[in-house]
C-alpha cells in the first residue's frame, strides 16, 4: 500500500522541477535589482540552471546520452551548489561568490569523468546522491545554526527541508548500491519517493530563501537606524535611548554613573592637511580605540561631528579619569589604518556622580564643560567636572539641549 502511495512518474517529476525552477527564475529576474555578485543574483542563476538540468534529466532516452547523463547532472549539480553558495553568503560575505561560469564548467567536466569511470547507472547515482546529500546537508546545518543572525522559525523550517532532502539523498544513494539495474527512471516506490522532497524544495526553498534575504534587509535597515554608518559606533539616536536608561537605572538605585565627553583635537586642521578620506580614518580609529577601551556593559557611541560619548555605570570617579587616560594614551600612540602618516590627539571631559533619574541632559552638560576646559588647558588632557550636589544642578544655560556641537 505504501510503496503504492509513494510510486511517481519520474519524467513527470523531472518536467515538474524543470518548468517550476525556470518559471521562478523568470519572476525572480523580473523582479530583482540586485548586482551581479549579489547572492540574489547568484541565486536566480543557480533556479535557472536547475530547470534546464533537470529538463535535461526529464529527455533522458530521447536525446543523446552525453547531453542527458553528464551535461544534465553537471547543471543541476552546479545549481545547487549555487544555492548553497547563496546560503552560505547570506548573512554575513566570507569570500568571493562563486563565479557562474566556472561552477558549470568544473561540474559539468566532473560528470563528464563519473561517466567515463563509471559506466554503471547505478554507481553514478550512488555518486550523485551522497554528493548531493552532502551538499543540503551541509545547507541545514548553515540554516539550524543561524549563522550572525537569530536561529528565527523560518530558518528552521527551511533547514528542516534541506535536511529531508539530504535524507532523500542519502536514501536513494544506499538503494543504489543494492540495485545494479537502477537508472533515473526507475519506477521502485520507495526510492522514488526521495524525489518528492526535491519537489518540496523547489516550492518552499524558493520562498523560503526570498524571506530570509527579507529577514537579513530588515536587520541590515535596523542596523543602519541605529548604527554610524562611517564608524560603526551606535549612532546619537542610540546612544541616548541606551545613556537614558542607564542614567535612570543609577538614579533610581542611588549608584554611581559617569560620562565622558571626548573630542578630537584639531579635526579640522586633520581634514584641511590631509583630506576627508584620512580625516573618515582617524573617526574610525578614534571609535575603534574609545570601544576597545570600554567594558562590555559601558555604553558608548557617536555624539555629533568628531565628538563622542561613553557612558560608564557602577564608575566611581578614580576607575572613570584611569579610563580616560586610558584612551586618551591610546589616541596619541595610535596608527589608524588608512591614514598611516596622520596622528591625533583628544580631550576628554568627565562627569561622575550619581545622578538624578532624568539627569543624562545635565551629566553630558558637566562632562562637555570638563572637555572645554581640557582644551582651554591644552587640549591632549583629561578633566574632570566639579559636580554640585543634586539640588543644586540646574539644567538652565546648558549648551547641550539636544544639539550635537563639533569642536575644533
Amino acid at each position: 500500500m505504501l510503496a503504492e502511495l509513494l510510486t511517481v512518474d519520474v519524467r513527470t517529476v523531472l518536467l515538474v522541477l524543470s518548468l517550476g525552477n525556470l518559471a521562478t527564475a523568470g519572476l525572480l529576474r523580473l523582479y530583482s535589482k540586485a548586482p551581479s555578485d549579489a547572492p540574489e543574483r547568484r541565486f536566480v542563476q543557480s533556479k535557472l540552471i536547475l530547470g534546464a538540468g533537470w529538463l535535461l534529466l526529464t529527455l533522458r532516452g530521447q536525446i543523446p546520452d552525453f547531453a542527458s547523463i553528464t551535461l544534465g547532472d553537471g547543471l543541476t549539480a552546479a545549481g545547487f551548489w549555487l544555492e548553497a553558495a547563496c546560503i552560505r553568503e547570506m548573512d554575513r560575505r566570507t569570500g568571493p561568490m562563486p563565479h557562474c561560469w566556472r561552477s558549470l564548467t568544473f561540474f559539468c567536466l566532473a560528470a563528464i569523468l563519473v561517466h567515463q569511470l563509471l559506466p554503471q547507472a547505478n554507481l553514478r547515482i550512488v555518486v550523485y546522491s551522497f554528493g548531493m546529500a552532502i551538499l543540503f546537508l551541509i545547507s541545514c546545518l548553515r540554516l539550524l545554526r543561524g549563522g550572525e543572525q537569530p536561529r528565527t522559525a523560518l530558518r528552521t523550517a527551511l533547514g528542516a527541508v534541506y535536511g529531508a532532502v539530504a535524507a532523500g539523498g542519502l536514501w536513494r544513494g544506499v538503494a543504489a548500491l543494492s540495485e545494479n539495474d537502477m537508472t533515473l527512471l526507475s519506477t521502485a516506490g520507495t526510492v522514488n519517493a526521495a524525489y518528492l522532497p526535491l519537489y518540496l524544495l523547489m516550492i518552499a526553498g524558493s520562498f523560503g530563501l526570498l524571506l530570509l534575504f527579507k529577514e537579513r534587509d530588515d536587520t541590515l535597515l535596523a542596523r543602519m537606524a541605529t548604527r554610524d554608518e562611517l564608524t560603526g559606533a551606535p549612532n546619537r539616536r542610540a546612544l541616548i535611548e541606551m545613556a537614558a536608561r542607564l542614567v535612570a537605572r543609577a538614579g533610581r538605585e542611588g549608584r554611581e554613573l559617569a560620562v565622558l565627553m571626548l573630542d578630537i583635537d584639531h579635526f579640522k586642521l586633520v581634514n584641511d592637511t590631509f583630506g576627508h578620506a584620512q580625516g573618515d580614518a582617524v573617526l574610525r580609529d578614534f571609535a575603534g580605540v574609545i570601544q576597545a577601551s570600554l567594558r562590555e556593559y559601558d555604553v558608548y557611541g557617536r555624539f555629533g561631528g568628531e565628538e563622542f560619548v561613553a557612558v560608564l555605570p557602577d564608575t566611581r570617579e578614580r576607575d572613570a579619569l584611569n579610563v580616560a587616560e586610558r584612551i586618551r594614551e591610546a589616541v596619541a600612540a595610535s596608527t589608524p589604518a588608512g591614514a598611516p602618516g596622520v596622528r591625533y590627539t583628544a580631550s576628554v571631559g568627565v562627569a561622575c556622580g550619581v545622578p538624578e533619574p532624568e539627569g543624562l541632559d545635565i551629566m553630558l552638560r558637566f562632562a562637555d564643560e570638563a572637555m572645554y576646559a581640557a582644551k582651554r588647558d591644552g587640549r591632549n588632557q583629561v578633566r574632570v567636572a566639579v559636580m554640585p550636589p543634586p539640588a543644586q544642578r540646574g539644567t538652565n544655560g546648558s549648551r547641550r539641549a539636544g544639539e550635537a556641537m563639533a569642536h575644533d
